[in-house]
């Protein structure tokens, strides 16, 4: 075991990605009022590199997603527009570490969108590649109705 100044290494480890962690998030994180699912449910429109990607969600938990841009593993591989149906549910965050956020399961990918506020307003934003500084940004165009049963 490596020991930093007298103490293990894996202590000083931790404590080193604890300050990490809580560096890297937004100052206002903090001020933020819980989100609610009514807050998230409803129709939401992207702008992502000009893809018209959309999310609906729903409130039974499921979404579904049209030229939504997903980062595909790889350090060359471009970003990809992906279209399906999926689950979704808000992350509460971790006090001083995490903030919270909407987590977007489709198919075997989970995807995290931060909450903007903006003014009275909420938006979503999902950092697809941070390297390349492309984010999604999403506004809430309304609630769609239910479909109809045949």
């Amino acid at each position: 075991m490596v020991a930093f100044h007298g103490r293990p290494s894996h202590v000083v480890g931790a404590a080193l990605v604890l300050a990490l962690a809580t560096a890297c998030g937004p100052a206002d994180d903090e001020d933020l009022p819980p989100v609610t699912r009514d807050q998230v449910i409803g129709h939401w429109k992207g702008d992502c590199a000009g893809t018209g990607a959309t999310l609906d969600l729903a409130a039974d938990g499921t979404v579904s997603a049209t030229k939504f841009l997903v980062h595909t593993d790889g350090i060359e591989n471009e970003p990809r527009r992906v279209d399906g149906t999926g689950e979704w549910y808000l992350f509460e965050g971790v006090e001083g570490v995490t903030p919270q956020t909407l987590e977007l399961k489709l198919g075997n990918r989970i995807q995290s969108l931060d909450y903007v506020p903006d003014g009275s307003e909420l938006r979503l934003r999902l950092i697809v590649d941070p390297d390349a500084g492309l984010d999604c940004n999403f506004e809430k165009t309304g609630r769609r109705p239910a479909q109809p049963t045949s």
